[in-house]
């Protein structure tokens, strides 16, 4: 039995992968609908509820920037941050979360069609190589959009501390984009795999054994998946002040 994901144009080299789509389009929705209900009511004097919640990220996210970064450019970057942690952490959850409750007993739910193929519509879009290697890719280039408003900082850069160096800086500056994506894809991807195969054990004199460690793991990849999130955004912070170019470096 064959295992696939729906595409749209699946037969060109344009092939859209339909369940990643949409479960990027739910990410979203999800993270505006939080941003929505916990900005909705604002109370200064007795913040409660999801205002309580989205400050204490706002509080963590621009404490983590201020290490790294100036405070003029901490309020510059921090929208960006407090979008990649929210995003991530209820993207990298997406999966983990739909395969237990979605469908328990089969793993991420499923359509059957002739020919005996699965065609699958629930995961984390960062399970996706391809969407967590965009994800990176996006803040690598931002960081070198950055760079480039100062051209001489920015060339003199990748011949530092000797032109012979530019090869090595070269690649290291394709190493980052590379492994900020395969760390959070392989990290994402290995606990939805591993918690289907966990879902696979049989049962023992008709008593569940699987649950036993199914919840560990699940608690387990929760714990990884949160970490990835604030990895991601505590990463792109670093690159993006390694391209401002301040006089302290």
């Amino acid at each position: 039995m064959e295992h696939q994901y729906p595409y749209f144009f699946g037969g060109s080299i344009w092939r859209v992968n339909i369940t990643v789509t949409a479960m990027s389009l739910l990410t979203c929705i999800i993270v505006a609908v939080f941003a929505v209900l916990a900005t909705r009511n604002l109370d200064m004097r007795k913040p409660r509820g999801l205002q309580n919640m989205i400050e204490w990220v706002y509080d963590f996210v621009s404490k983590q920037a201020g290490q790294m970064m100036e405070s003029a450019d901490v309020a510059r970057f921090l929208p960006l941050g407090l979008t990649l942690i929210t995003y991530l952490f209820v993207a990298n959850w997406l999966g983990l979360m739909g395969n237990v409750i979605v469908d328990y007993k089969t793993g991420v739910p499923a359509l059957w069609i002739t020919g005996g193929s699965q065609v699958s519509f629930f995961m984390s879009p960062t399970a996706n190589i391809f969407a967590a290697l965009g994800l990176s890719g996006m803040v690598i280039l931002l960081t070198h959009y950055l760079g480039l408003k100062q051209p001489g900082h920015y060339f003199g850069h990748l011949v530092h501390p000797h032109w012979a160096m530019l090869p090595l800086n070269l690649i290291e500056e394709f190493a980052k984009w590379l492994t900020l994506g395969m760390r959070l894809f392989g990290n994402i991807f290995a606990g939805e795999v591993l918690i289907y195969a966990a879902m696979k054990i049989p049962s023992l004199f008709h008593i569940p054994i699987d649950v036993i460690p199914l919840f560990v793991w699940l608690a387990y990849s929760g714990f990884v998946s949160t970490i990835q999130a604030f990895i991601f955004t505590l990463l792109t912070f670093a690159y993006i002040n390694q391209k401002l170019f301040r006089e302290a470096h």
